[in-house]
C-alpha cells in the first residue's frame, strides 16, 4: 500500500525490507516455520512496495493466494491460498508459520478483532474452521458447549457448519466475540468464544426479495451494531442484535440493471459503498439513508472487493478490480488517486485478488 503520511498515535512506524517475488518462495510441504527475510533494504520509492511473498508451485493449477488479513495488533498477516493452505507472517519477529496444510479449497479468512491469535477460515465445502495462530492448530474445544453447539462443530478442532455453499465473506465484530459468515444462501452470526450460532438470514431476505437472489457480500459496521448484506440489486441494513431490517438501498432506475458485487462501510460508520460491474460505486449515507453519489471508476472493470483505508486526512477506498489492478479512490473528491498492478517475476501477471488494511 502507499505509505501512510503519519504513524498511528503512540505507535512507531514498523520498517520492513523490500524484496522481489523471487527472493522468497516458501514450500509449505517441506518447511512449517522459517524466517521471512534475511536482508533488509529500503521500501520502493516508486510505489511504496515493502515486500512480496510467494509460494513455490507444487500443485497443478498453481498456488495463488486468494485472501489476506491483518490481526488486531497489525503485526501479523495471514494469507490463504486456493488449496486451503493458511500461512501467517509475523512481521514483528520476522517469522512465517504454516497454520493449515490444505484440504478443501480456501475462500475467505478473518482474524478475531479481540484475540490477536484467533483466525477463521472459510472453505469451498461450506465449513468455517477456527484456528489458533499462536499454537498453529485448530482452536481447542471447551467442555461447556451446549447440545446445540455440539452439533455445529467437528472434533478435534472447531468447525462451524450450516452453510450449503462456501462462505465468501467473513467479518468479526470490532469489540465483541461475534463472527459474521456469509454465503450465497445464508448469513449467520456466531458467538465466537462458545462457537454458538446466534442468528441467521436466509437468501430471499428481506421479504419481497427474489427467492433466487443470492447474498454476494456482507459487512459489519465499525460499531458492530449493524450488518449490511449485498444482493445483486440491493444493499440491506440489519440490526446485529435481532437481525431486524432497518433500511434497504437500491440503485436509481438509470443503473438498476447493474449488478452489485461488494459492500463496505467507512471507519466512522457514516457511509456505505456498494461496488459493482463496470466500475460502478454507489455511496449511501447510513444516517439519512440517501444515495449521495454514483461514481464510475475509469477502465470499466468490475470491482470484486472494496475496502476503506484509514487515512489521517481523507479516507480512501481500495478497489480490487477484475482486470487485476488495485485502484485507490477518494469518493468525496470523485478522484482516482492511484493504480497498482502486480510486479513481474515468478508468479507475475496473476493480478490482485484481495486487499487488507492496517
Amino acid at each position: 500500500l502507499p505509505p501512510a503520511d503519519q504513524p498511528a498515535p503512540g505507535r512507531s512506524p514498523l520498517r520492513y525490507p523490500a524484496m522481489e517475488l523471487s527472493d522468497l518462495l516458501i514450500n509449505p510441504s517441506n518447511l512449517q516455520t522459517g524466517r521471512i527475510w534475511t536482508t533488509k533494504s529500503r521500501p520502493s520509492a516508486t510505489d511504496g512496495l515493502l515486500f512480496t511473498l510467494g509460494l513455490q508451485q507444487q500443485r497443478r493449477g498453481g498456488n495463488a493466494f486468494v485472501q489476506v488479513a491483518f490481526n488486531c495488533r497489525c503485526d501479523t498477516v495471514a494469507a490463504l491460498n486456493e488449496h486451503g493452505q493458511v500461512i501467517s507472517f509475523d512481521l514483528e519477529h520476522n517469522r512465517y508459520a504454516v497454520l493449515k496444510r490444505g484440504g478443501s479449497a480456501g475462500v475467505a479468512l478473518a482474524f478475531s478483532s479481540t484475540l490477536s491469535h484467533e483466525l477463521f477460515v472459510a472453505l469451498e465445502d461450506g465449513l468455517v474452521e477456527a484456528l489458533d495462530a499462536a499454537k498453529r492448530a485448530a482452536v481447542g474445544l471447551e467442555t461447556s458447549r451446549d447440545a446445540e453447539s455440539q452439533a455445529q462443530y467437528q472434533a478435534p478442532g472447531a468447525v462451524l457448519r450450516g452453510h450449503r455453499g462456501p462462505a465468501h465473506t467473513l467479518a468479526c465484530h470490532p469489540s465483541a466475540p461475534l463472527l459474521l459468515a456469509c454465503s450465497a444462501d445464508l448469513v449467520s452470526l456466531w458467538e465466537s468464544r462458545a462457537l454458538r450460532r446466534v442468528g441467521t438470514l436466509a437468501a430471499g431476505s428481506p421479504p419481497g426479495a427474489a427467492p433466487t437472489e443470492p447474498f454476494v457480500s456482507a459487512a459489519l459496521s465499525p460499531s458492530g451494531g449493524h450488518v449490511l448484506t449485498c444482493l445483486p440489486h440491493a444493499v440491506v441494513v440489519w440490526r446485529s442484535a435481532d437481525l431486524g431490517e432497518t433500511a434497504t438501498y437500491k440503485l436509481p432506475p438509470s443503473h438498476a440493471s447493474v449488478p452489485l458485487c461488494s459492500v463496505t462501510v467507512d471507519g466512522s460508520g457514516s457511509h456505505a459503498v456498494g461496488a459493482g460491474a463496470g466500475g460502478l460505486l454507489a455511496l449511501w449515507s447510513l444516517r439519512s439513508h440517501l444515495l449521495l453519489k454514483l461514481l464510475e471508476v475509469p477502465g470499466g472493470s468490475a470491482i470484486s472487493q472494496a475496502a476503506w483505508l484509514p487515512a489521517p486526512r481523507q479516507e480512501r477506498l481500495a478497489l480490487v478490480c477484475a482486470d487485476g489492478a488495485l485502484r485507490f479512490v477518494v469518493p468525496s473528491a470523485d478522484e482516482v488517486v492511484g493504480t497498482l498492478r502486480p510486479r513481474g517475476g515468478r508468479g507475475g501477471g496473476c493480478g490482485f485478488r484481495s486487499v487488507a488494511a492496517d
